[in-house]
């Protein structure tokens, strides 16, 4: 991989991307025809290029009919893997078909024709009659539809060459229920009349620059589906169903298309019999069922295979993944040896070919525009200058964001600077380097001097088809798998994506067509996470898919052992054959609730809610038994009614009294607090108007009279104080200074008005003020505003329950569907909550049940979007510190609209705390783990430009809503990136195994917010372009920290323990101290303390490294007096992580060592330590020298291991090192060996421990020499031994700086304490000894990881 920055050779770049290349470093930041000296947006970029794996398609020369039939489908000659296919669906449904069920995965490249592995020998089978029916399992509803026209294609050829005629259904949650019903269903078809277009699919006929869309004819129940542009393309309502009612006859389709939650939908129906006539059920991209979703897909499949009473053939079809007979006996319930993986062998793999994959890491500056500046001006070179190839149709960017509130705010932002102010037009044809149209003649594209079109894709907003008309899509992971959206030509990357198998799946997605080339593109910033990844990128080149499972997880199980046991039940009350519908419910419920769950108070709700409310509320009404929605309409009025009546006791409190509302008379003291500053600010702007007339209309002394006592009352209250009444003593103080304040704005009022002069309107009155005061104190003496809080919190968790309950009670049959029994045990969850208010429970644990199954297991809390949110959303717990720490924002829909959990903010003695008392939630020693937070509206100023500029108090950190701080009467602008800061403590479980230093288990963890680190980009408001714009200047670093009882929970997960006894018994050594201490200065960070986060962090990321995942998915723990480091799973009862790396560490221990050695050798640090040594300034000095004599040097060096990933990397970092040398001849007209000499001066400087640029020795090299700016931004290695790139986290537990913690030194030593050498003699012994094989093997030495 090629490192490239704006001082690199240009001659050193491949020639076929040299001008791209070229564009990119030089693109620049314009906002306009004015914009001078605009800064570069990206300071560096790695690139590779691999080749294509492109398919070798033979001639099949078999007689086989089955084969032949297979092909005359499909009409093209298939791989060795199809055929392989074709022969092992067959040869296991005729072992099913002796009473087993059987499996089968297809492991396959993109573009290997893994769909057609499948459907050939299912459509064969079909019309053979040696299958009834199939169903065709899709991870999402556009994949589904994407795959349905394919479907459709494959049954009109076998319809139209032979006697057959196979029919497809589609069951999905848009799916109508009757036949009567398909005409007028909204998501079939659009359009009116009775040539509505089919939206499910277009024909085959099409494409997508001129698609044919299938038209409805007919009406009634009855209807053909018709391509408008051949007739000849037709199905029939019998060929394609699109009601339930028809699909679960037994004479239905012969093949269902569904997806995962639609087959547990109609699997676990008990009075559906679809799911004992389907023989085979193939899961298409299989390998999305990893984590959590794996764990409810494989709970699915083994309920599905419990509950039919005949054997199934379960088939798979994959990318490429790591183990995949492994991974397909972890989801399908039958022995491994009934389980079979094929994939391509290597003939399938065409080498005659010159299509290549080119991947671009490229990094933002660190002192100039960030990385979201970065992603703008780039995507638009892009746009305009590679996706239209000459002769060609216009091809298509597709950029992934792992965020929808990103995908918002970057297509706004795409919009307003390529649409509306065509910033596009500044990049070409101008003078500097950069131009953009030689960027596109360069790389032989014809340039696109129009705007661009942009769409966001997610699956909130859903797919149309629409969206492949646009030139850009950004998409969640949406449009991750399958869903063809016409030519992608570049798929990009915003940001370090969550795991390695996303980025390989993302990465199939462009050019997929023969003869043409892919590029794929990842914008990274310079804070920690990114850094990291631009440190190991060549880790996301030619990677297989990791499938991490965990099928256990002790949540998932709860989850579906409850729908096992509603299926229990409800088929038990089938089988009696009630004439009575709602005697079957009332059996059910008592059954179900009681006799299998034991939630009788929750049952008494349903049976009995006038016994229930009245023990509970007090409430007197009498109510009827929940049985329908009309009585729970009822007790909701009644219970809305009551709530209406508490707010309006808490709004005459000054509260607002909702479900985040935790401590009321807090609240009530802050909001009188609030009141009083803002009207001490009214006035404050009084006398700053006063004071702007040239020809003041009052004495001076008047204003300055107010001024003080405006100061002073402020300064009186100002500060909080945790005991409310004494606040409100200090109300009563400061009522007294605020009166005579009214004299003062009095005098001036009447000056002005005396000569009609208008002033700002003042809203505040003291006298209002002071009732206040004597309000919220007699309520807060009395207790009234608590009890009405809880009260208010109780009925808002019944209402949370009822409106489950009104839901569940849509239909009458409710009790013999698990769509609506979902409801019903999302009401138990609500009402669980509701008992626990006044510390009751149903008893035991009660899970929420999610809505979807992506990646949510375990504990929820409620966040509040904005002010007027009385519902919210539930959210992963674990998402506290994540997506909503503290200042984290989520940028809306609408431009310029922020959200974010801003809690309050104190400062004492010079240090800015968060304040969590009003948070409500469960208090433990040190924790609030929270049951709802509320997210505040905030404004970002730069509006359509989305640049996340916002106004805040530089004191107290607050977002402000108003011009300055009420408390402190102070602003700035900037935009505000939070990092949480968080704290573990760790406590080890049962299910323990041992090997060598690594311990995988169970672990209890507890997480804690320990306060957020701020880096504020400052801005300004330009006036005469009236707009907020950055100033350029230096980040701002702050901190804010957390109370001692701080946000955060607790987690039971998997995790694995190290021992680094012996690694810290190593580096208590003279000799490492000594070296240590040449870049650390130890007063605040101890040895020790330094050694121990040292190896959390590398242990941290080894374990990221080998799953394939960011450490953003892993938290980890240090427990220093038992000398071990934790590194555990962040979802509850774990997702599989831990236990396939632990398993990795015994299987595949090559791939550990090239995690171990990439993480603790630092090319850069190896770099300049060459740098530093004399002999190689001797052998690198002359002007001629190539990267082939570079990698000759490096390899003779013995500072530089044998590891040849690792060499690479030197190598590169060497020959960047030259490219500035040379970069300062030309500047400076000095010899190569003289320019050489200054870098080494500057190396051995920083080698030696020297955190400055040593001017005094550059001088003495360089006389009558004052540019030393340059040659330090050339030189100087900011990093040695702060492992700034390869072990910084960005959650770190430590409480310093990371660079302070985190020591290089040291991780060399943990590294030879993990690695063994053994000599190839003594390799016999060694492997007897250990029971594995090496990691490696290098000039006849084995190493192996003591792991």
């Amino acid at each position: 991989m090629k490192y490239f920055d704006s001082n690199s050779d240009r001659s050193r770049v491949d020639d076929d991307v040299e001008p791209l290349v070229h564009g990119i470093l030089e693109n620049t930041q314009i906002f306009g025809p004015d914009t001078e000296s605009p800064p570069r947006v990206t300071s560096a970029l790695k690139y590779v290029q691999e080749p294509q794996k492109r398919r070798s398609p033979g001639e099949y020369d078999g007689d086989d009919e089955f084969i032949e039939n297979i092909i005359d489908i499909f009409g093209f000659e298939p791989l060795n893997f199809q055929q392989t296919s074709w022969d092992t669906v067959r040869d296991l449904n005729e072992r099913r078909r002796g009473g087993d069920s059987q499996g089968a995965i297809f492991s396959a490249p993109t573009g290997f024709g893994k769909t057609e592995a499948f459907l050939g020998p299912l459509y064969q089978l079909l019309q053979d009659d040696d299958l009834d029916r199939v169903a065709l399992v899709y991870p999402s509803k556009a994949l589904l539809q994407d795959q349905l026209g394919r479907v459709l294609e494959h049954l009109h050829t076998i319809k139209t060459t032979t006697d057959e005629q196979l029919s497809v259904g589609v069951w999905s949650g848009d799916t109508a229920y009757k036949p009567e019903d398909v005409s007028t269903e909204d998501a079939l078809f659009e359009g009116a009349g009775r040539r509505k277009r089919f939206r499910l699919a277009n024909c085959w006929c099409g494409d997508h620059q001129d698609p044919h869309s299938f038209q409805y004819e007919g009406g009634g129940s009855h209807y053909d589906l018709v391509c408008e542009h051949d007739e000849a393309h037709r199905f029939s309502d019998r060929d394609v169903v699109l009601n339930r009612e028809d699909i679960r006859r037994s004479d239905g389709p012969d093949i269902v298309l569904t997806t995962l939650e639609s087959l547990e939908l109609f699997g676990l129906k008990p009075n559906y019999s679809l799911i004992d006539e389907i023989d085979a059920i193939v899961f298409d991209e299989v390998h999305l069922y990893t984590g959590i979703r794996g764990a409810h897909a494989a709970n699915i499949i083994e309920n599905i295979e419990e509950i039919t009473d005949h054997s199934t053939l379960w088939l798979g079809a994959s990318a490429t993944v790591d183990d995949a007979e492994q991974f397909a006996a972890k989801i399908f319930p039958i022995p491994d040896g009934r389980i079979r993986a094929v994939s391509p062998p290597d003939e399938d793999f065409a080498t005659d070919h010159n299509d290549k994959e080119h991947y671009f890491f490229l990094k933002a500056t660190e002192d100039g525009p960030g990385v979201s500046s970065m992603f703008i001006q780039q995507i638009l070179l892009l746009g305009h200058a590679m996706v239209q190839q000459k002769g060609q149709p216009r091809g298509k960017i597709l950029s992934f964001i792992d965020s929808i509130s990103q995908v918002n705010q970057k297509r706004s932002q795409l919009e307003d600077a390529d649409q509306q102010r065509d910033l596009w037009r500044y990049h070409t044809d101008i003078d500097e380097p950069g131009d953009w149209r030689e960027v596109a003649n360069g790389m032989d594209r014809e340039f696109v001097d129009v705007p661009l079109n942009f769409s966001s894709v997610f699956s909130d907003v859903g797919f149309d088809a629409s969206v492949v008309q646009s030139d850009v899509l950004l998409s969640t992971n949406f449009l991750e798998v399958g869903i063809d959206v016409g030519d992608i030509s570049i798929v990009t990357q915003y940001r370090t994506p969550w795991n390695l198998s996303s980025f390989v799946q993302r990465v199939g997605r462009a050019a997929r067509e023969s003869g043409t080339d892919s590029f794929i593109f990842v914008f990274l910033s310079d804070l920690t996470s990114d850094a990291n990844m631009f440190y190991r990128a060549d880790r996301f080149l030619g990677s297989e898919i990791r499938t991490p499972l965990k099928s256990d997880n002790e949540v998932i199980d709860w989850i579906h052992d409850r729908y096992r046991e509603f299926y229990e039940v409800s088929s038990r009350v089938c089988d009696r054959h009630h004439y009575s519908t709602s005697q079957e419910k009332t059996e059910f419920h008592k059954e179900y609730l009681v006799g299998e769950l034991g939630w009788e108070s929750y049952h008494n709700l349903i049976s009995d809610p006038q016994m229930v409310l009245s023990r509970e509320l007090g409430m007197t009404d009498s109510f009827s038994p929940l049985t329908g929605q009309e009585p729970i309409t009822h007790v909701l009025a009644k219970i809305e009614s009551r709530e209406a009546e508490i707010q309006r006791k808490l709004g005459d409190l000054g509260l607002d009294g909702d479900s985040s509302t935790r401590n009321p008379a807090r609240e009530m003291v802050e909001g009188v607090r609030e009141d009083i500053l803002a009207y001490v600010q009214e006035r404050v702007v009084l006398v700053e108007e006063c004071r702007e007339h040239d020809d003041p209309l009052v004495d001076e002394s008047v204003p300055e009279r107010l001024e003080e006592v405006l100061v002073q009352s402020r300064d009186t209250i100002v500060d909080s104080n945790p005991d409310p009444m004494a606040e409100l003593d200090r109300f009563r103080e400061v009522l007294p200074l605020l009166y005579d304040s009214k004299a003062s704005v009095l005098r001036i009022k009447n000056a002005y008005d005396r000569d009609d002069i208008s002033l700002p309107r003042l809203n505040y009155d003291v006298g209002e003020l002071e009732d206040a005061v004597e309000r919220v104190a007699d309520a807060a003496d009395d207790g009234r505003a608590g009890a009405l809080v809880r009260e208010r919190k109780r009925i808002y968790y019944l209402k949370q329950s009822l409106e489950e309950l009104y839901d569940y009670q849509s239909i009458q049959s409710n009790f013999l569907s698990l769509y609506y029994v979902k409801h019903l045990l999302r009401g138990a969850y609500y009402f669980d909550r509701f008992l626990q208010v006044n510390n009751d429970s149903l008893g035991g644990e009660v899970w929420y049940v999610p809505e979807n199954y992506f990646d949510d297991a375990g504990q929820y809390f409620t966040v509040l979007h904005g002010k007027n949110d009385t519902d919210g959303s539930d959210q992963s717990i674990d998402t506290l510190v994540h997506s909503y720490a503290p200042f984290r924002s989520e940028y809306k829909q609408e431009a310029g609209r922020l959200q974010a959990f801003v809690p309050e903010t104190v400062v004492e003695d010079d240090t800015v705390r968060f304040v969590f008392e009003d948070v409500p939630g469960e208090r433990r020693d040190g924790l609030i783990i929270p049951d709802s937070i509320r997210l505040d509206e905030v404004t970002d100023l730069s509006g359509s430009k989305a640049l996340n500029i916002v106004r805040y108090c530089p004191q107290c950190l607050q977002i402000l809503d108003q011009d300055s701080c009420l408390r402190h009467n102070d602003s700035a602008y900037g935009k505000i990136h939070a990092s949480p800061d968080v704290e573990t403590d760790v406590i080890l479980g049962g299910d323990a195994e041992s090997r060598e230093i690594a311990t995988l288990s169970d672990v209890s963890g507890e997480i804690r917010l320990s306060g957020a680190s701020l880096e504020i980009t400052p801005a300004t408001y330009a006036r005469s372009a009236d707009e907020y714009i950055f100033t350029g200047g230096d980040r701002i670093e702050r901190s804010i920290e957390a109370p001692e009882q701080t946000l955060g929970f607790e987690l039971d997960t998997r995790g694995i323990t190290f021992d680094v006894s012996g690694y810290l018994e190593r580096i208590d050594d003279p000799d490492v101290i000594s070296r240590v201490d040449r870049y650390k200065n130890r007063s605040e960070v101890g040895l020790r303390e330094i050694g121990v986060h040292t190896a959390a962090h590398f242990f941290t990321q080894l374990v990221a490294d080998v799953a394939g995942v960011t450490p953003g998915s892993l938290f980890y723990g240090i427990d220093s007096e038992e000398e071990v480091v934790y590194v555990f799973e962040r979802s509850q009862g774990g997702q599989g992580l831990v236990d396939m790396v632990f398993e990795d560490f015994q299987e595949d221990p090559g791939t550990t060592l090239e995690s171990a050695t990439r993480i603790t050798y630092d090319p850069q640090v190896i770099c300049e330590r060459l740098w530093a040594d004399e002999g190689f300034i001797d052998k690198v000095s002359t002007s001629d020298i190539g990267r082939a004599k570079i990698e000759e040097i490096v390899r003779a060096s013995d500072r530089v291991p044998v590891f040849e990933h690792v060499v690479e990397q030197v190598v590169e970092e060497v020959q960047s090192s030259i490219d500035r040398a040379r970069q300062l001849v030309r500047e400076e007209n000095i010899s190569v060996r003289r320019a050489c000499t200054v870098k080494h001066v500057v190396a051995s400087a920083r080698i030696d421990g020297d955190d400055t640029y040593p001017e005094g020795e550059v001088n003495k090299h360089l006389t009558d020499f004052d540019n030393h700016d340059r040659v330090k931004a050339l030189f100087f290695s900011p990093n040695i031994d702060g492992c700034v790139e390869n072990l910084q986290l960005s959650e770190c537990i430590s409480g310093h700086d990371q660079s302070d913690t985190l020591s290089y030194v040291l991780l060399e030593e943990l590294r030879e304490e993990l690695i063994q050498r053994v000599e190839h003699e003594d390799l016999g012994d060694e492997l007897f000894d250990r029971e594995v094989l090496p990691g490696g093997e290098y000039d006849g030495t084995s190493i192996f990881l003591t792991l």
